[in-house]
C-alpha cells in the first residue's frame, strides 16, 4: 500500500470510529486517565523513565519553557520531590533515559526548526529525591546529525553502552534511529545511523524495558512495540506490534514491569498492560 494510501485509510478509520461514538459525549477509542500529576508545576510532562535504584520512583521533566528541573513522582502521579540541574539549560528537553549504573540522561534534542546547533544529551547523577533537591551533570555530550540533516526529535533511550534517538519526520511516515557514542564526552560528535522504519505518526517518546528485549515508541495515536533482535542494534528491524490508541498530546512513555506508563500533556497519566510474550 502506497504511504499516501495509508494515510487514507487511516483517516477514514479514525473518522468513523468518532462518528460511530460521538453519541455518547466521549469517543470510545479515547483513552480515559488512571491518574493525573498532583504537582501542578508538571504542566508538559515530556519524558519519562522509571528508577532502577529507588523503588517506586519515576522520574519526569517538562518540554522547552521551563527551568532545568527534574520531578520524582509515583506511578500514581504522587509527588516525590524535585531536583534543579544547574548549569544546564532547558533548550528542548524531549525525552529522558535511564541506565544500569546509577545515571539519567536528560536529551535536549527537539529542534522543531530544524536549525538547532546546541544539540546535546547530559549526563546526571540519580539522587534522591527525598533527601537531595540539586545535582550537577556529571557529562555533556554534544552532537550533530551525519550530512546536512538537522531533524527534530523527542525520542531516546539508553542501550549497550550509548543512547539512541529516534527522529520526529514531519510529512513522512518514518522514523529515523541514530547511535550517540558516551565515550567521549564533552566532544561534538556526529551521531551513526542506525536504522528506520515506517511508522504510523510523529515519535513522541521511546523506552527499551530493562532486560533490553523490548522497545516501545510512542506517537500521537499509537504504541508500537518492537522485539529487540538476537545480535546488533537493529531495534526497528525485528518483530513488531502496533496498537492504535488516543490520549491526547501523548509525550512520554516508561516500561513498569509488563505495564507500560503513558502520560500526556494534559498531566493525565495511563497504564496499559502488555503481556511479557509480545512476539510468539
Amino acid at each position: 500500500m502506497s504511504r499516501l494510501a495509508f494515510r487514507a485509510v487511516r483517516f477514514i478509520a479514525l473518522f468513523v470510529l468518532l462518528a460511530g461514538s460521538a453519541s455518547i459525549g466521549r469517543a470510545t477509542l479515547f483513552e480515559t486517565p488512571d491518574a493525573r500529576f498532583e504537582e501542578p508545576a508538571i504542566n508538559e510532562s515530556s519524558g519519562l523513565v522509571k528508577s532502577r535504584r529507588l523503588d517506586g520512583v519515576f522520574w519526569t521533566h517538562n518540554d522547552s519553557g521551563d527551568r532545568p528541573r527534574l520531578f520524582a513522582v509515583t506511578r500514581e502521579g504522587r509527588s516525590i520531590g524535585a531536583v534543579e540541574v544547574p548549569n544546564t539549560r532547558n533548550v528542548d528537553w524531549e525525552d529522558i533515559a535511564i541506565d544500569d549504573v546509577g545515571f539519567l540522561y536528560l536529551c535536549d534534542i527537539g529542534n522543531n526548526r530544524n536549525r538547532r546547533t546546541d544539540l546535546v544529551v547530559y549526563r546526571v547523577p540519580e539522587v534522591d529525591p527525598r533527601r537531595v533537591r540539586t545535582v550537577n551533570v556529571a557529562a555533556r555530550f554534544p552532537f550533530r546529525y551525519p550530512g546536512l540533516r538537522s531533524p527534530d526529535a523527542e525520542a531516546c533511550f539508553f542501550a549497550d553502552g550509548a543512547i539512541y534517538i529516534l527522529t520526529k519526520e514531519r510529512g513522512a511516515d518514518e522514523t529515523f534511529l541514530y547511535r550517540l557514542d558516551l565515550s567521549r564526552p564533552e566532544r561534538e560528535q556526529i551521531v551513526t545511523f542506525a536504522g528506520k522504519t515506517e511508522i504510523d505518526g510523529l515519535v513522541t517518546a521511546a523506552d527499551l524495558a530493562p532486560d533490553g528485549s523490548r522497545l516501545s515508541v510512542l506517537t500521537y495515536n499509537s504504541i508500537h512495540l518492537f522485539e529487540k533482535p538476537k545480535d546488533g542494534d537493529r531495534y526497528l528491524a525485528g518483530k513488531r506490534r502496533s496498537i492504535f490508541f488516543f490520549f491526547g498530546q501523548a509525550e512520554a512513555i516508561a516500561w513498569d514491569g509488563d505495564d507500560l506508563i503513558v502520560t500526556n500533556e494534559a498531566g493525565e497519566i495511563l497504564r496499559r498492560r502488555f503481556d511479557h510474550d509480545l512476539f510468539p
